[in-house]
């Protein structure tokens, strides 16, 4: 079983994207242009991001389906949105959604992931408007999704993790399969 993702391979991860993001961009902006080098960049980072979380998931269920669905919504997206700001929005709403269902128990986790997304995307356009560098945009974006390790996997009604019966599985299926036998026994217990 693999080890989760520490807070120093996130962070090291951070640092490595912001780099490479704004070397792509400034390389394929001399070859292509700014708006077309932007969502090569974006589509680049964004399935090298999307490929390392897949990786590293406990979770192996429905990966290639995914992907393909990622593939398909991007090469969509490229094609029919013109606003670089909308498809870079685009391309991290899919990597909320990958940590979402492969990193997350319960939907708590998930909407303190997707307020985590929005503060860093929202972090990296007030960096672009007060510094118009690539660097410092990149930087705070991926500065602030490095903390998304600190989001528990799933919470209880009492707000801290759950108890070991709800971690005995990794698959989702198999969870939410455990946790509809539970209501059920719940409610049978009522009547």
């Amino acid at each position: 079983m693999k080890k989760s993702i520490s807070m120093k391979e996130s962070l090291l991860l951070a640092v490595i994207m912001t780099l490479v993001s704004t070397l792509l961009v400034s390389i394929l902006g001399s070859l292509f242009g700014a708006e077309l080098a932007i969502k090569l960049a974006t589509t680049g980072i964004s399935l090298v991001y999307m490929t390392y979380l897949l990786s590293r998931s406990q979770c192996k269920t429905g990966q290639i389906a995914i992907t393909g669905i990622w593939a398909a919504l991007t090469l969509m997206s490229m094609i029919i949105v013109d606003a670089p700001l909308i498809f870079i929005g685009l391309q991290v709403g899919s990597l909320w959604l990958v940590r979402s269902l492969y990193y997350y128990n319960s939907i708590l986790s998930a909407l303190g992931d997707l307020l985590l997304i929005s503060a860093g995307f929202t972090t990296a356009a007030w960096a672009w408007t007060m510094t118009h560098s690539l660097l410092m945009s990149f930087w705070s974006l991926f500065l602030v999704q490095a903390l998304f390790v600190l989001i528990p996997k799933q919470f209880n009604s009492q707000g801290s993790t759950t108890s070991s019966q709800h971690h005995r599985t990794r698959d989702p299926f198999e969870h939410a399969h455990q946790v509809a036998e539970a209501a059920l026994k719940q409610w049978a217990s009522k009547y």
